[in-house]
């Protein structure tokens, strides 16, 4: 039990916008004015403070937070957040932008799609694939999309010679600068009814897109921490069955239920108020946190072969999704995060298990 506190808090505290930290190199935090990401991963890499120069090498997924970002690097995923966002990176597959200034340079390269949400987006790059852009303006300067082209957005300002291959989708309401000098396979426009400049739907987009945001980092975070607990997750996953699944949902019911009650019950001593603290703590962490070992759990048994932290967050946009739902959404979820935490607290006694299986193991070898 103290050792799975101790990584929950560690997955708390490492959320912190302190100084530099650093978890099995996959991890940099920094709170220095300038801060360059340098180096080669094998894995996803977490990357964040006030001006991030990112030109590292990163087989996984590249998550780069900040104030201004540039990304110059080779990565096989791209997932960049800040207020000024410049890109001249290599992406080997797709690449998601938020921020308020965001600018896809020449010399940037995107194999496949590219996603976008910010203030002004501009693109000097050709892609490939499809374009995804939510904006108040999007600058298309001199480029090919190889897919469609789907915008949200105030104005839309054409430079150059731009061709798009398939669709351009956008609300009716837009303002296309310089529609002459562009090329498209094919016009659509549609009615917003989502993107409305009601303050009330507004409001509601960016606590989601906040809520989800959240969801992904502490997931990332949480799994690169305790890295070991994940892969047991996963491996645990790949035979499970609809029987795993029921026990493990009865037992989160049930921890949901009884944790709260003994925490009750130690407060009626003084000596039992700290341990009931400290329980209620490390209960509260791993129901918030249970969503993110639900989302291992369910992207290790139908993604196998794809990373954690890939396949969890494709899993947590698949939850943000269903919770839209009218009615039933929040109870899929609640049950999801049931689960989740049934996994947790079976994980303790499979780890018990486990740490006696060692110690009487070498007795045995010894007579």
């Amino acid at each position: 039990m103290k050792k799975l506190i101790g990584i929950l808090l560690s997955a708390m505290f490492a959320l912190a916008p302190t100084t530099v930290l650093a978890v099995e190199a996959d991890l940099r935090f920094n709170g220095d004015y300038e801060f360059k990401a340098e180096g080669e991963y094998n894995s996803s890499a977490f990357f964040a403070g006030n001006e991030v120069e990112d030109g590292a090498v990163v087989h996984g997924i590249d998550f780069a937070f900040g104030n201004e970002i540039e990304n110059k690097g080779s990565y096989e995923y791209g997932f960049h957040a800040g207020n000024k966002l410049v890109t001249r990176g290599n992406y080997e597959k797709d690449l998601f932008a938020f921020g308020n200034e965001i600018v896809v340079a020449e010399e940037a390269k995107v194999a496949r799609d590219f996603y976008a949400a910010g203030s002004k987006v501009e693109i000097k790059s050709n892609i490939p694939g499809s374009v995804f852009v939510a904006a108040s303006k999007i600058i298309l300067n001199n480029v090919t999309i190889g897919g469609d082209l789907r915008v949200a957005a105030g104005e839309v300002e054409i430079i150059g010679d731009v061709k798009i291959t398939g669709a351009f989708v956008y609300n009716e309401d837009l303002n296309v600068v310089g529609k002459d000098t562009m090329v498209a396979g094919e016009i659509e426009t549609y009615r917003p009814i989502l993107l409305s400049f009601r303050w009330d739907n507004n409001f509601k987009i960016i606590f989601a897109v906040l809520g989800l945001a959240s969801s992904i980092v502490i997931a990332v975070v949480f799994i690169l921490i305790a890295k070991r607990f994940f892969d047991c997750v996963k491996e645990k996953a790949a035979s499970a069955d609809a029987k795993y699944v029921l026990v493990n949902l009865g037992i989160g019911l049930l921890g949901v239920i009884v944790v709260p009650v003994i925490a009750a019950l130690l407060t009626a001593t003084i000596i039992g108020i700290p341990a009931a603290l400290l329980l209620l703590f490390a209960y509260v962490i791993a129901i918030v946190l249970s969503v993110t070992v639900f989302a291992a759990f369910v992207g290790g048994k139908i993604m196998p072969k794809q990373g954690s932290i890939l396949s969890a967050t494709i899993v947590l946009v698949l939850m943000a999704v269903i919770g839209y739902i009218p009615v039933v959404g929040w109870m899929i979820n609640s049950v999801c995060t049931l689960i989740g935490f049934g996994i947790i607290l079976t994980s303790i006694f499979d780890k018990k298990v486990a740490q006696k299986a060692k110690i009487e193991e070498p007795k045995e070898v010894e007579e």
